[in-house]
């Protein structure tokens, strides 16, 4: 399979190599090259107030490509942390301001309750729904939400609002809003949104869970442009737990999520997929392109709630819950070279120094490894009890882990002159991969 990617808004990155060029081990291929596609620029996760950027007139919405892939979790990253556009995304909030100053959280309607034909259901549902407008810096992308409290907390996708200037969300009746970030995690795809308003009307949460294959369920949302904005697509669930797995340059993540015939297309990330009661039961997040048709997937609401509550009162997610849907490579965003006789007359490093593999540059984003206390020209000389003796033995031992992995690392520090060194030892967990 390729690891090929193409963001919108920017080109594709590699990770930057030193002194070897570095690939991750090759595993079977387990499922077809799948094509993904949606609308969104990537999201940071950062809180601020947006602000109302000078409207940029572009004549067509962005759209990302996405190659869906299995591969190993690569150990380098670039200082940027390269990038992964996932799909999919819910969030919930709660009343009360920003994040860890709210007071109640959402949760899931386990009755089902009156069931509606496809007009009543889109009029009761179309109000709590909108668009997602994101300024970046070279244009725009248009993405979907919905309410989920009367003062104004908004979810979408966490691809949706990535590198944003400013978040903009405009109601089917042409009414606008400045959004705030309230959190986004993108291991998830996730992102909470709010807007200085009251007298909303919130969506109901469904019980993913609840679902079977065949069951009836509608989108809505802005798919392509701002003219299509309130679009409602009619379909049956067909298939549930769906394993998707994603790759990018610093490593893979799985998701388990929902497969619907019903339209999904790019500006749907992150709006509502409806049961007939008018519960939402799963976000947009996806759908196969090119050759293939009707084949749409969506992220569960029910695995959602617990990530959507989490943002909601910390702006972040800190304890992954145990019922994620999203299983996140680890990786270390650092540049490494083995110790040889090249190495030892580069770095002019002592002749006695020990197997291992030298850190000769430390990314500056998400680094775990650095906050843990491991600095430029540490060697590693084991990685989770495991010798370390070459680029390929720590990437191997990477490979064991997953993201939030309590790792621990040997290194071994030369002193400043030169003279001696100290082993030292450093417990972290381990970040995701970007």
């Amino acid at each position: 399979m390729n690891d090929n990617f193409e963001h919108n808004d920017r080109e594709n990155t590699t990770p930057q190599e030193t002194q070897s060029s570095l690939t991750p081990p090759q595993v079977p291929e387990v499922q077809p090259n799948y094509t993904y596609e949606w609308n969104g620029a990537p999201a940071n996760g950062r809180r601020r107030k947006s602000r109302k950027g000078i409207f940029i007139a572009v004549t067509a919405v962005v759209l990302a490509v996405l190659t869906i892939t299995l591969s190993c979790a690569l150990l380098f990253a670039d200082d940027n942390g390269g990038g992964l556009f996932t799909p999919g995304s819910t969030q919930g909030t709660t009343s009360g301001g920003t994040a860890g100053e709210v007071n109640q959280t959402v949760g899931i309607t386990e009755e089902q309750g009156e069931t509606y034909d496809l007009k009543t259901l889109y009029e009761k549902c179309s109000v709590s729904c909108a668009t997602i407008r994101t300024t970046v810096r070279n244009g725009y992308s248009i993405g979907s939400g919905f309410v989920i409290t009367s003062d104004g907390y908004i979810v979408t996708n966490h691809h949706v609002i990535e590198d944003y200037v400013s978040i903009e969300v405009i109601f089917y009746d042409g009414t606008e809003y400045d959004a705030e970030l309230i959190g986004s995690d993108d291991a998830s795809d996730l992102a909470v949104l709010k807007i200085d308003a009251n007298d909303l009307t919130p969506i109901e949460l469904g019980n993913s869970d609840a679902l079977s294959v065949g069951d009836p369920v509608v989108a809505i949302g802005t798919p392509y442009g701002i003219n299509l904005a309130g679009t409602l697509t009619q379909g049956v669930i067909s298939g549930v737990n769906r394993e998707v797995t994603v790759s990018s340059g610093t490593g893979t993540k799985t998701m388990r999520l929902l497969q619907t015939d019903s339209s999904i297309n790019p500006g749907n990330s992150g709006g509502p997929l409806l049961n007939m009661q008018g519960q939402v039961v799963g976000i947009n997040t996806l759908k196969l392109k090119d050759e293939y048709e009707g084949i749409g997937f969506a992220i569960p609401m029910s695995n959602a709630v617990e990530i959507i509550n989490m943002l909601i009162q910390d702006g972040e997610v800190i304890n992954r819950p145990d019922n994620d849907y999203v299983t996140v490579s680890a990786f270390l965003n650092i540049t490494v070279s083995e110790i040889n006789d090249q190495t030892i007359a580069l770095y002019r490093l002592p002749e006695d120094v020990p197997e291992g593999v030298l850190v000769v540059n430390i990314g500056s984003r998400t680094a775990a490894i650095y906050r843990a206390g491991v600095e430029v020209y540490d060697i590693i000389t084991e990685f989770n009890g495991q010798a370390i003796t070459s680029n390929e033995s720590l990437k191997t031992a990477l490979a064991a882990c997953q993201a939030g992995d309590e790792a621990t690392i040997k290194v071994y520090r030369i002193s400043r002159d030169g003279s001696t060194g100290t082993e030292l030892t450093f417990t972290f967990k381990l970040d995701a991969a970007q």
